[in-house]
């Protein structure tokens, strides 16, 4: 994206008006004027919408809109996305609910051959959703069926039941009617959406971050929704014996095992023991390390807490925690173990 140029988010889809476009706004309420309401649209049909309030409502300042003209057509796919780029600079690109491979290759080749012609500008991200309620050996499947490389393509799961305003119950939404916020670090989680099913087990989400896809998680004692692993993928092979640290971050890994630490005694004398303390543990850890990514300190990080993870020697379990160094490609892993309270 060019310097001084809005984060946008660019969506490509069908709406209850037949906008061709391309068209951009600056507020939900002009996007509906002009693409048309979602309050009066049936349940699944409009989902450029929700994915635009949930944009607006989290801070991004302008969503991009390029209509499909017949969404059963894979090449109307690709010429809306060349459409969406001849008028505008999406920093991210989604069309949400699409997950027909047959559909979704044309748009990925076409989105690709765009970005191979930016120049002077930090490339976009096409986002694209799996099939509802796809577990994990389905959503890297559907990834490589796509052509998502986990990098400049890369898929969100899972579907997840979401409250938008405007709409008089919870509906199942794609992730990414949710996800460019997160992407973007503009919030840390999302309001008014319950936890997403299927829960992923942490073997599965370890699998998923490696193929670069986003989960979207319950985080935090308020079971916010937010992104189970560093959305910004940080590249991290096991730290050499002789691989520098810069200056400063033992410090912080220091204070960040200090803390961990007396999250787990907290925890333990809430009377919590096997997968209930192990499942707390890691949400809050999540939650605790968002916010030191948020700050810079850290640039990812992995988190375990289970049966394979051992424990202390006096039986108490252990925390296994992957922080990625900020512009460095080492990892430093923190074993914390539960002290006696």
């Amino acid at each position: 994206m060019k310097p001084g140029a809005p984060l946008t988010l660019g969506l490509l889809g069908t709406c209850p008006k037949g906008v061709q476009g391309p068209a951009a706004f600056d507020t939900f309420a002009r996007f509906q004027e002009h693409l048309g309401e979602l309050e009066a649209a049936p349940a699944g049909s409009y989902p450029v919408a929700h994915a635009a309030c949930s944009a607006f409502m989290n801070g991004l300042p302008r969503v991009a809109f390029a209509g499909v003209v017949d969404p059963a057509r894979p090449e109307a796919w690709a010429e809306a996305v060349t459409r969406l780029f001849d008028a505008w600079e999406p920093t991210l690109v989604a069309a949400p609910g699409l997950v027909d491979p047959a559909l979704v290759r044309p748009l990925v080749t076409a989105f690709a051959g765009r970005v191979a012609r930016l120049s002077g500008r930090e490339p976009p991200v096409l986002w694209l959703d799996v099939p509802d309620r796809a577990g994990a050996a389905a959503v890297l499947a559907h990834a490589t069926a796509v052509g998502a490389d986990g990098e400049g393509v890369r898929v969100a799961a899972p579907w997840v039941p979401t409250l938008t305003p405007g709409r008089r119950q919870y509906e199942r939404l794609p992730a990414t009617c949710l996800v460019a916020p997160l992407a973007l670090g503009l919030v840390g989680a999302l309001k008014g959406v319950s936890e997403p099913e299927p829960p992923y087990s942490l073997d599965d989400l370890a699998r998923l971050e490696a193929a670069g896809a986003a989960v979207l998680a319950a985080v935090g004692p308020r079971r916010l929704v937010g992104a189970a692993f560093a959305l910004e993928r940080p590249k991290v092979p096991p730290l050499g014996p002789q691989a520098p640290v810069p200056p400063g971050f033992d410090e912080a890994a220091a204070t960040i095992e200090r803390e961990l630490d007396d999250l787990s005694v907290t925890l333990q004398h809430q009377g919590l023991k096997g997968p209930s303390l192990w499942k707390s543990l890691v949400r809050e850890a999540t939650t605790l390390l968002n916010g030191y990514k948020a700050r810079g300190v850290i640039a990812g990080f992995v988190v375990r807490c289970d049966e394979s993870t051992g424990s202390t020697a006096e039986g108490h379990p252990v925390v296994e925690v992957g922080l990625a160094v900020p512009s460095r490609v080492e990892q430093v892993v923190l074993h914390v173990g539960v002290r006696r309270g």
